[in-house]
């Protein structure tokens, strides 16, 4: 039995079309979670560059956070229905929630890495 005919002639073309279907399976799942953002989730992103800029390093990114919540949501509604008239519901409230918990995990990262660079420009000197 010749290997190298049943390799071209089957195996090759099998494990391309397996690979092609996972890529376009994969890549189509990114899409989707891409699509979940919505227009909350954007003022909230906007606001937290917003505390990012004026986050104090000495206070630790927990107390932060949590001081963080209560103005991302106060001022995400003057946004959203100030700006866009998003109407306030229990729809809309749970959506700002969800919009603050993501910006509040962006806004952990951000601190974070804003700390390493402080870090970093600390023992440069």
């Amino acid at each position: 039995m010749d290997w190298s005919l049943i390799l071209d002639k089957l195996i090759i073309p099998a494990a391309v079309t397996i690979g092609a279907y996972v890529w376009n399976h994969v890549t189509k799942r990114k899409e989707k979670r891409e699509d979940h953002s919505s227009l909350l989730d954007e003022i909230a992103e906007n606001l937290i560059y917003e505390l990012v800029d004026v986050y104090p390093l000495n206070v630790p990114v927990e107390t932060y956070l949590q001081n963080s919540r209560g103005f991302l949501r106060e001022k995400l509604w003057k946004v959203a229905s100030g700006k866009y008239g998003i109407p306030r519901n229990k729809t809309t409230e749970r959506l700002a929630d969800i919009a603050i918990e993501r910006s509040t995990k962006l806004l952990a990262a951000q601190i974070i890495k804003l700390k390493n660079y402080n870090e970093q420009l600390r023992a440069r000197s």
